[in-house]
């Protein structure tokens, strides 16, 4: 995953994603998806890191490829 410097509006306009504040499911600090993330096959926001750890931070995303898509398939595949 990187984190690509550049200007968040423009970013959640391209992905068509919104940033989105949620407590910590661990702390109850309020988090805020206000750092632009890439990966392969996905875009998002994520929040900064916080005493937590990884496993409660929050995040968005959009997949952007059709293998992004087929990795949610077999996601829900597995939850079903």
């Amino acid at each position: 995953m990187i984190y690509p410097d550049v200007n968040i509006e423009e970013w959640c306009k391209r992905y068509r994603l919104e940033i989105r504040s949620h407590k910590c499911l661990c702390c109850g600090d309020q988090q805020i998806t206000s750092m632009p993330w890439a990966s392969k096959h996905w875009r998002g926001l994520i929040a900064p890191t916080h005493g937590c750890g990884e496993s409660y931070r929050f995040s968005v995303a959009v997949e952007i490829s059709t293998e992004g898509q087929q990795d949610w398939k077999n996601i829900y595949s597995l939850i079903e």
